[in-house]
């Protein structure tokens, strides 16, 4: 992984904000009342404790009703156990004076706006991502972007934008999955893990305790340390991806518990050998490699893979978790720096990818790709570069092999989101143009002038109305005749 820098991760209130009463904390140094259902174990040694969040606080957020949580928990604990983790919940609830409770067949945690916008398909909710586009970024979406001070305020429009509050079109995955609702639950696809992460001994349960009694980021890292700790090369796939479960699961449970002041991912920074400083990337990541991947190669138990199937095939459950947890990833390092040493990762071509691949969502991955290129070139924190911070314009994912026309945006939110990307494309120029009016200096000479002969040449097919000619044909005159940063070293 990069050195941490002493650097945290962009939007720290990445999360969507969740609907319900602020938390009432227990006194200082006191547990829970019955927490010792929630963690005793069953004939297997497992624990509710084992896979949720440390006293349930996941669980007691969201309206499950008592026939589910009993349902749930007589596997494990039989008939007398499951009433006592029943009560259990009733009790943290009124503990911790959780009143509004989440739906847990329509709230999904960390889903951007609270809910994904409307649509039967991918298709239909870009669509509506690129209509939403023209009230959340007017200057880019509406109108024409034609000076350089237009070309900077919707830079500044676009920086501001809260992402927690901007919703998309991709579905996030529910906390659970449940089959008894119906054969598309029957996944795997869902917050919880499948699997325990680590055992629950009494080096854990110490760990959860002071966690409990003194919530904060020492504390929480602390188990995220003990969730990581196991080599990837002793897990199954089905493990690894249970292992970003549960440590994306630690954090959006802290965000439960403490909202805006819980940590940034950074802080649940890599602990050895395990997933990097980014479990929802990383989750996401998984998804992508294991594409295809069959019930044997995943690894896990057939006691659980019984469960999953008649429902969506293995693929697609896989697939339902690829982009949503790459998404949510991005929105905690939204220059892609940090999270990955991967070059693909860092440029933005795997997220391109699947974006037009899974999708399609070609609005989504248009404001993506403008808004981590933003971010990446004018946020101090989001550059790890030694070089001095610049404008750092890289839409190759988009613009190669036919993909502006492949994966067009039909009907009336297609001038939407034409009018975004060829506004995009002028801001970015006229940025350059500025920035090497100040430095005289290109880092990258050969790849500056592809991308913007193919964005110039691109945004005379986007807007035919308004020739852009001069504007970009004046940049590629700066960038052939400035210094290039390699000469200067």
């Amino acid at each position: 992984m990069y050195p941490r820098r002493g650097i945290r991760f962009l939007l720290c209130g990445a999360f969507a904000t969740v609907a319900i009463a602020a938390v009432r904390q227990p006194a200082e140094r006191r547990l829970p009342n019955g927490i010792e259902i929630w963690r005793k174990p069953d004939a297997k040694g497992r624990a509710c404790a084992s896979c949720h969040s440390p006293d349930g606080i996941d669980i007691a957020a969201f309206d499950f009703d008592d026939a589910t949580l009993l349902r749930r928990a007589y596997p494990h604990l039989g008939l007398s156990g499951a009433q006592s983790v029943v009560a259990y919940i009733h009790s943290l609830r009124s503990q911790y004076g959780l009143t509004h409770l989440l739906p847990p067949m329509d709230a999904r945690p960390m889903q951007p706006g609270g809910q994904p916008l409307s649509g039967k398909t991918p298709s239909e909710r870009d669509q509506a991502f690129a209509l939403e586009l023209r009230s959340s970024l007017p200057l880019l979406a509406s109108g024409r972007v034609e000076t350089l001070q237009e070309a900077r305020q919707a830079r500044d429009q676009l920086l501001a934008l809260d992402l927690s509050r901007l919703k998309i079109g991709i579905p996030f995955n529910r906390l659970s999955e449940d089959a008894f609702h119906g054969k598309d639950h029957a996944s795997i696809a869902s917050w919880i893990p499948q699997v325990e992460p680590c055992k629950l001994d009494s080096s854990y349960i110490d760990a959860q305790t002071r966690y409990l009694r003194q919530p904060g980021t020492s504390s929480l890292l602390e188990l995220d340390a003990k969730v990581a700790s196991k080599p990837l090369g002793v897990l199954t796939a089905g493990q690894q991806i249970d292992m970003c479960k549960a440590r994306s699961l630690l954090i959006f449970q802290d965000r439960l518990r403490r909202g805006p002041g819980a940590p940034n991912p950074e802080e649940i920074a890599d602990r050895g050998p395990g997933p990097g400083q980014n479990p929802m990337w990383d989750l996401g990541d998984l998804c992508r490699i294991y594409s295809g991947i069959t019930e044997h190669d995943l690894g896990l138990p057939q006691s659980v893979m019984r469960v999953k199937r008649g429902g969506p095939s293995l693929d697609d459950q896989i697939a339902q978790m690829k982009l949503p947890w790459m998404w949510l990833g991005w929105s905690f390092d939204q220059g892609l720096q940090r999270t990955s040493p991967d070059r693909a990762t860092r440029r933005g071509d795997t997220l391109v990818a699947a974006l037009l691949k899974d999708g399609p969502y070609p609005a989504h991955c248009a404001f993506f790709l403008t808004r981590k290129i933003a971010v990446e070139s004018y946020v101090k924190q989001a550059w790890i570069s030694p070089e001095p911070q610049h404008l750092s314009v890289n839409y190759s994912a988009l613009l190669q092999s036919g993909n502006l026309e492949r994966y067009s945006v039909p009907g009336p939110a297609g001038e939407s989101y034409r009018t975004f990307l060829a506004n995009a494309f002028r801001m970015c120029a006229l940025l350059e143009s500025e920035e090497l009016g100040k430095s005289h200096t290109v880092y990258q000479r050969a790849p500056l002038l592809q991308q913007f002969e193919k964005m110039g040449a691109a945004t005379a097919r986007l807007d035919p109305g308004h020739p852009d000619s001069e504007t970009f044909a004046g940049l590629l005159k700066q960038i052939r005749t400035a210094t290039d940063a390699t000469e200067l070293k």
